[in-house]
């Protein structure tokens, strides 16, 4: 299991550690770890809810939040801080986004004789068969319109990588 370092948002000193797909609001204690091995636990009991957490640095809570949220916490209309400030950067609970990573697209490549070999085929099942009589709008050596895909050839690639 992955962990991330969790830091204060106030101050940056390291809080403790945490799987950040673990971390749910309200923030409770024991979705944290120690910093690294051989250290106490972060936060002593390991019900205490993100209210009473503070940093052993600057002894603030280490999450920032407005005073609409602190007064709506208090009415229990706030489940608490939506992000967590990482070593990486801030991580929004609930996110698939991890900071410091780029996110995963998914492009497939194919080269241009790949690419070709399906406009061609695409072409052909355009084309009305000989047996069925044209319609007006219909002319027999209309290619269908090809749309811009994001797809990038082999030959282009290698280009890219080059520079």
């Amino acid at each position: 299991m992955i962990t991330h370092k969790i830091l204060c948002e106030i101050c940056d000193h390291p809080l403790a550690r945490a799987h950040l797909p673990g971390l749910s609001r309200p923030l409770i204690a024991s979705m944290f770890s120690p910093i690294e091995a051989g250290h106490s636990d972060p936060f002593p009991d390991p019900n205490m809810t993100w209210e009473w957490m503070k940093c052993p640095m600057c002894k603030t809570r280490p999450f920032i939040i407005t005073e609409e949220q602190a007064s709506q916490a208090v009415e229990g209309k706030w489940p608490g801080p939506e992000q967590v400030k990482t070593a990486q950067g801030m991580y929004r609970i609930y996110s698939k986004e991890f900071p410091g990573v780029p996110p995963q697209i998914n492009v497939q490549i194919h080269s241009d004789e790949e690419l070709e070999k399906e406009w061609q085929a695409r072409a052909k099942k355009a084309k009305p068969s000989e047996k069925s009589s044209p319609t007006k709008d219909t002319k027999e050596d209309t290619q269908p319109e090809r749309t811009i895909s994001p797809t990038i050839s082999r030959k282009a690639k290698r280009e890219a990588r080059k520079k």
